[in-house]
């Protein structure tokens, strides 16, 4: 059996994404090889200023990943490596036959595991073509859904029953390194408060809910932001509930009506929401403020997005 190695990086959306992605590949070769996941480049990268500091989050799955040996380790590092790839191309590498493999976005779908020779195999990118899952999201949500009950606390279970007996609508206010790190302000853009406005009122007009929860790490700016909410219960969801990162999105994934962020822990919400109907979720219909990429899968409703300027 060969193993597919995935090079980990960003937080818990995009390394759902990288996962999602490698047991796809899996699939669609009859699962013939083992999913290991590194973290060598969250590492990395939480050195360096110019990235969020990350974590490795997918351990609290339950699902058996797969692990390398010293001298499997050894092999990834050096086809990992920026400064290798930045002079030697994916096919060049191949060429030395000793090495892993390395797959990248930029490669044919119908080519990624052609080779039977490769015992060993390193998957690198964001992978973050929405419709790439549909076709698996019953598989991928059951993973995702898997989390053991010994990383849910008290205060989870308590909001779960909240969430869970009501008609509600759900929104994720993400700014936290949007604000903070310029490079991922610059890439992503911070949605404002007037699109969050418009998704509201599309969230009212499709669907009735007596609360709202926010799920957002900015409590002291709700009130302004928000101030358009009337006749409803609003809940504020922030770092004062000491909820982990996957208890919120599992939270948000309970919910009857969901408004997004331009985020992909936003999106994983969405994506294994088995309560609501998928015309529901309101979301960005231009993702990134660099280019017109879009994330929203078509059952979704796209709202025009408005971006703050940030001085």
């Amino acid at each position: 059996m060969g193993k597919l190695v995935i090079e980990l990086q960003g937080g818990l959306g995009n390394q759902l994404f990288q996962f999602a992605n490698a047991f796809r590949m899996n699939r669609a070769s009859g699962f013939q090889h083992e999913i290991v996941a590194s973290d060598h480049l969250i590492k990395q990268q939480s050195k360096n200023s110019r990235f969020t500091s990350r974590c490795f989050e997918l351990q609290q799955l339950n699902y058996s990943f797969g692990s390398l040996s010293h001298y499997e380790k050894g092999l990834i590092s050096v086809v990992g490596s920026p400064k290798v790839r930045k002079f030697i191309n994916s096919r060049e590498l191949q060429s030395l036959g000793f090495l892993p493999r390395l797959i990248s976005e930029d490669q044919i779908t119908s080519d990624l595991l052609e080779s039977k020779n490769n015992k060993l195999t390193l998957i690198t990118g964001f992978w973050q073509n929405a419709k790439d899952y549909i076709s698996i999201r019953d598989e991928i949500s059951t993973i995702v859904e898997s989390i053991d009950s010994i990383f849910l606390s008290p205060r989870y279970y308590e909001l779960l029953r909240k969430i869970e007996n009501t008609s509600c609508l759900c929104i994720h206010f993400r700014r936290s390194d949007y604000i903070s790190n310029i490079r991922a302000r610059n890439f992503h853009g911070l949605l404002g408060k007037e699109y969050f406005s418009s998704a509201y009122s599309a969230a009212i007009q499709a669907r009735e809910f007596s609360n709202v929860f926010v799920f957002t790490e900015d409590r002291e700016i709700i009130s302004d932001a928000f101030d358009f909410i009337n006749g409803v219960k609003v809940e504020v969801i922030d770092k004062e509930d000491k909820l982990s990162s996957w208890e919120n999105l599992l939270l948000m994934s309970k919910s009857t009506s969901l408004i997004l962020s331009n985020s992909t822990f936003s999106w994983w919400s969405a994506f294994i929401n088995r309560r609501l109907e998928m015309a529901n979720i309101f979301g960005p219909s231009q993702w990134f403020r660099q280019g017109n990429d879009s994330l929203m899968l078509p059952s979704w409703t796209g709202i025009t997005p408005f971006f703050e300027e940030i001085n």
